[in-house]
């Protein structure tokens, strides 16, 4: 069985030479072993020990089929060669001119190979640009068949130890020793990436709200004739602000275009932190994995509630991947024949585990960079004295668009002017906030949305909803950005200023005060004046 672990945008998922009686799952070319009589020793005779043996291996990258074994060179076989890498050969201690060294050696698990097995200095050989790594001049044995480095091929996954016969029965003549091997060992790249959706929701949601993750796989290339996909996850690892079970959403999981079922083609397992969430692929689900056509995209998004802003104490880890393990049929099915049923279940002791984080050091993880959410903090101030704090002033928060992208309340007469856009934001399940004694209220938190970093017409807007007592309202919209340069600013604080009521232009006559009270006056006694001048023209 192999077991391969890819994690994030790229990595890699080997699958090595093995011989007829190696680990299962190494898809690639198997090796006959040597035509032993069971009753007796070998003859010396017929294998000669002082003939030199040579092994010559072909790195192939990425198969879409396994050839028949035959220690010979092949034509036919597929996939890309693969230079630089680098092989290590090692001769194990055992006799394979009698029965019982040919014997226990066969029986020995290449991942079990101690120094006790081995025998003489082991040789390097770096494959060239024709993957080609040759190894001659060798004495007839037993060996140890290591990948130990990729080279300059990033994100390859080495392959596991096999152990290789020189000599080997030859296929093509029964009664005849073949001294020259040649393998074909295969790795394949499973493209793996993990991204956020599309949707502008996601790339605009805010703390409070859910934001979706998809992590995408190839389908390995495996020959489902020969060998299958017996587990399969892929999984998610998030930054510690980020939990997952937090809304009643669940993963969507897909081969293709079709939708695949909880719980009859794979369950959900969960970290007790909510960060680590994966879908672990049951026997119908990886049946239907091994069905697929190499290459088809097997994906699976997965949501999470952000919790929390970012800040220095939360791990940036923000990992996806894909584990899988597979294993060769115990029979070969005929290539014109559908491709039936897995065999076996999955094992458990092969699944991942939602409680072993992913550690980013290792090859093959890509340190994405996460999200970031940061919280924005309003001071409420006096327009004549900022040293004069305002309590209850109440605001709302909208995403805007600014023509000139000047930050603040709008400028002069004829100036840009903000533009809300949508209805106002709900952060945390809170949708308006209000300044207290300080005259400090913090929205916790806003998305730093990457797609507005370049366009400064982009941003957010503070709409005052109700003015401190004494003062006048906002006239218009306070626009401003996040972004990576100003972001501990808008964390420190934002200074909003209100104009106090009483101030000059802000004045009105009073009802009922002294100019009015004086008119009335003029005018009750210009009246008395009229009817006493009145009554006496009456009398002459």
């Amino acid at each position: 069985m192999t077991t391969k672990k890819l994690s994030l945008r790229v990595a890699t998922h080997a699958m090595i030479a093995g011989l007829a009686f190696s680990s299962a799952g190494f898809a690639a070319v198997e090796l006959a072993t040597p035509a032993i009589a069971q009753d007796q020793d070998v003859n010396p005779a017929n294998i000669d020990p002082a003939k030199k043996a040579s092994l010559t291996l072909y790195k192939r990258l990425n198969p879409e089929n396994r050839g028949t074994p035959t220690g010979k060179e092949d034509g036919n076989v597929s996939g890309t060669p693969l230079k630089g890498v680098t092989f290590k050969i090692t001769k194990l201690n055992f006799d394979v001119t009698t029965f019982a060294g040919l014997d226990a050696a066969r029986k020995l698990d290449p991942a079990k190979v101690t120094e006790k097995h081995l025998v003489g200095a082991p040789q390097e050989q770096v494959t060239d640009s024709e993957g080609k790594a040759s190894f001659t001049d060798l004495a007839v044995g037993a060996y140890l068949v290591q990948e130990t480095s990729a080279g300059e091929n990033k994100n390859i996954t080495l392959s596991p130890d096999f152990i290789v016969f020189l000599p080997m029965t030859d296929v093509t003549n029964q009664n005849a020793w073949n001294y020259d091997v040649v393998a074909y060992p295969k790795n394949t790249q499973t493209q793996v990436s993990k991204s956020l959706t599309d949707t502008d929701e996601d790339k605009q949601a805010n703390v409070g709200d859910v934001i979706h993750y998809t992590v995408s796989a190839d389908r390995p290339a495996i020959d489902g004739h020969r060998s299958y996909i017996d587990s399969f996850t892929l999984y998610d690892q998030a930054p510690a602000n980020f939990k997952y079970g937090e809304s009643d959403e669940k993963p969507v999981v897909k081969i293709g275009d079709t939708d695949l079922e909880e719980n009859t083609d794979y369950t959900v397992v969960t970290s007790a932190d909510g960060t680590r969430v994966g879908v672990v692929f049951t026997k119908t689900g990886a049946t239907k994995v091994t069905q697929a056509q190499y290459g088809t995209k097997i994906t699976a998004t997965f949501p999470f509630k952000v919790v929390s802003a970012n800040d220095e104490t939360i791990s940036p880890v923000n990992l996806g991947g894909l584990k899988y393990t597979s294993k060769d049929r115990e029979k070969p099915i005929d290539p014109g024949q559908p491709i039936p049923e897995n065999p076996t279940d999955p094992d458990p002791d092969d699944s991942w585990n939602p409680e072993n984080p992913v550690d980013p050091e290792d090859p093959g993880v890509d340190k994405s960079d996460p999200e970031t959410w940061v919280p924005v903090k309003i001071n409420k101030v006096d327009a004549g004295d900022s040293a004069t704090k305002l309590k209850d002033a109440k605001f709302n928060v909208f995403r805007c668009t600014k023509e000139n992208g000047e930050t603040g309340v709008d400028g002069s007469a004829g100036s840009a002017k903000a533009v809300l856009v949508g209805n106002k934001l709900e952060v945390n399940d809170q949708a308006e906030w209000t300044t207290n004694d300080k005259g400090e209220a913090t929205i916790n938190a806003l998305r730093l949305v990457k797609d507005w970093e370049s366009d400064k017409t982009k941003g957010y807007c503070l709409v005052e909803a109700q003015a401190p007592s004494g003062y006048e309202l906002l006239p218009s919209p306070y626009f401003f950005r996040i972004t990576e340069n100003n972001k501990s600013d808008v964390a420190a604080g934002m200074e909003v200023k209100n104009v106090n009521s009483n101030d000059n232009g802000f004045h009105l006559p009073a009802t009922g005060g002294m100019g009015v009270g004086l008119l009335m006056a003029l005018g009750a006694a210009l009246a008395g004046a009229g009817v006493l001048w009145a009554r006496r023209t009456s009398r002459s």
